[in-house]
């Protein structure tokens, strides 16, 4: 969900560069704020990759036992 509200944003921050539409004349101003969460976003996703990937890594090369049914 919250991706979905940075594509509205996204969409809120690209009218706000329309003249003719926007209050700011032209200027982005929601365009800070909303790379600052973006980053953040990125930063809290990569976190959870490198998390995910040692994690993995310890599964991967944890000894197993194998049951020989012959």
């Amino acid at each position: 969900m919250a991706k979905l509200a940075n594509i509205y944003f996204v969409i809120l921050t690209v009218m706000q560069m329309v003249p003719e539409i926007s209050i700011s004349n032209g200027t982005p101003a929601m365009l800070p704020p909303l790379l600052l969460i973006i980053f953040l976003a990125m930063l809290k996703d990569a976190w959870e990759d490198y998390k995910r990937h040692k994690a993995d890594t310890i599964d991967n090369t944890a000894m197993t036992e194998v049951f020989d049914r012959s």
